[in-house]
């Protein structure tokens, strides 16, 4: 009896090590698949518009890395927070940084209003406490009423259903307060994207995804090269955000570029006549941010490449715009 014990265990022992010789490459294979870099059907580089890869490397905990395949040029995740599009992974030489430092200290005034107020930590911290209540005053909607606008005009290209994916995008996302709402009305299939250029307000907007119990992709952009495919999205949205880009028409025609055939963009900004701005003369009310005429926003939109063009005043200085690009075969 005993020794039919041993020969059972030794042709045991034989067997399983037989099956992990043969499982193990298999194993190795699926784990390196696990780590290996996936191509992004969305994100791209802002520069040559090639697509990024994604790799995700533990290194202490998961660590996401973005780059070109192309070009080799990564992007990599900041803060533990949001990955940077804006800025590449790398050393930069010491003529770039000059030329940094000269770009910085040459900018016109409009451009340090414009770039740098809403990358003050206590601008972002006064955001939803206060400052983005106060435009009620020139005729934006409260934030839960362009919350429902905004569903009902992007439900015919997004949103609406889980057997069609899409991709919206909450530009210049500030502290995420519309991106929250989209998140609890979105499709399970569709993919939400929040976005914007200042770093505090990324921040911000992540410590509020936290507390809402909100998961959502959180990326650094720059609107006038933005990091997305060209007909990649489905929706954008850009709340109280125009008169803040320094390169807007270029930021529009980005936009305009990402968008799919007959996809939608819904924008809110100021028109002149907010904050008394029309009883100052242009170049003083230029000297800050950039505030509109609606027949100004209207050749904005058509210039950019959109196709159906809306521009609705709320009085007194308000303008809420739909957008819709043309149809492939328009």
């Amino acid at each position: 009896m005993a020794g039919c014990t041993h020969m059972l265990l030794v042709a045991a022992t034989a067997q399983a090590l037989s099956t992990a010789t043969t499982t193990a490459p298999a194993a190795k294979a699926r784990l390196r698949t696990l780590f290996a870099p996936v191509a992004d059907a969305v994100l791209c580089d802002p520069e040559t518009k090639a697509p990024l890869e994604k790799t995700v490397k533990f290194v202490g905990g998961p660590v996401t890395t973005y780059a070109c395949g192309e070009t080799g040029t990564a992007y990599g995740e900041r803060l533990g927070t949001f990955v940077d599009l804006v800025e590449p992974k790398r050393a930069r030489t010491a003529s770039e940084l000059a030329d940094e430092l000269r770009s910085a200290v040459f900018r016109s005034n409009a451009e340090r209003v414009q770039m740098d107020t809403f990358r003050n930590p206590f601008v972002s911290f006064l955001y939803e406490r206060g400052w983005r209540d106060s435009f009620k005053r020139s005729g934006f909607p409260g934030i839960d009423e362009e919350f429902v606008e905004v569903c009902e005009w992007f439900e015919p290209a997004a949103l609406a259903s889980d057997d069609r994916p899409s991709v919206v995008l909450d530009l210049s996302c500030g502290t995420g307060l519309m991106a929250r709402r989209l998140a609890g009305a979105r499709a399970a299939s569709t993919r939400l994207i929040a976005a914007d250029y200042s770093e505090s307000m990324l921040l911000e907007t992540k410590r509020r995804f936290v507390e809402a119990d909100v998961d959502l992709e959180l990326y650094r952009v720059d609107v006038a090269k933005l990091p997305f495919q060209t007909a990649s999205l489905d929706a954008v949205h850009a709340g109280a955000a125009l008169h803040c880009w320094v390169e807007l028409e270029a930021g529009l025609a980005e936009i305009a570029r990402a968008l799919k055939p007959g996809g939608r963009a819904f924008f809110t900004t100021f028109l002149v006549g907010a904050m008394g701005t029309n009883r100052v003369p242009e170049q003083v009310r230029r000297q800050g941010y950039r505030f509109f005429t609606v027949e100004e926003l209207e050749t904005l939109m058509a210039d950019a490449g959109f196709g159906d063009v809306d521009v609705r005043r709320e009085d007194p200085a308000c303008a809420v715009i739909k957008c819709t690009m043309p149809e492939e075969d328009a």
